[in-house]
């Protein structure tokens, strides 16, 4: 139904892997923002748990942003928001370990070519079944694999193809 969170939790998610602020007005819920006083430090953020991750342990994503009431239903960015990578081996009384560069890691696992791609938003995909999209969609999946294989598999087809109409 409409109203039900789906595109904030898209939103969120968006924000976390990529730093994709939300929409203006849509950082904070409305919930907090009514209930506290002018002048008080909110602080908002996301986590995200993948588990296993690329290299079968836990990965932890956060990120997180800092704002200040101002206003009836206002407020203000405090800052820039900091993110943090974690990960840990899936084992008992393993340590968690800070990534050394976490936007390094984020752009490694999640490209931004993805971005418009895993998290679709019905609100905002009427692109997504145009012909020109088709490009960047294999480029997103190509960049993932490290493997040019849609374009070997697309010659050997080229291939077959002409070979069956000669036959033909």
């Amino acid at each position: 139904t409409n109203g039900g969170g789906k595109t904030t939790f898209q939103s969120a998610l968006a924000w976390c892997i990529y730093g994709d602020p939300p929409e203006e007005g849509k950082f904070l819920s409305n919930y907090e923002l009514n209930r506290s006083k002018i002048g008080t430090v909110i602080k908002v953020g996301v986590r995200l748990e993948l588990n296993p991750d690329p290299e079968n342990g836990t990965t932890i994503i956060e990120r997180v942003q800092t704002f200040e009431k101002n206003g009836e239903n206002s407020s203000r960015i405090l800052g820039a928001a900091s993110l943090s990578i974690q990960s840990r081996e899936n084992s008992p009384g393993a340590l968690t370990t800070p990534h050394p560069s976490p936007e390094y890691w984020l752009r490694k696992y999640f490209p931004p070519s993805l971005r418009g791609f895993f998290l679709f938003d019905g609100e905002k995909m009427t692109k997504f079944w145009e012909q020109d999209v088709k490009n960047d969609i294999e480029g997103a999946i190509k960049e993932i694999a490290r493997v040019d294989l849609f374009e070997s598999i697309s010659k050997k087809m080229r291939l077959l193809e002409g070979q069956k109409m000669r036959k033909i």
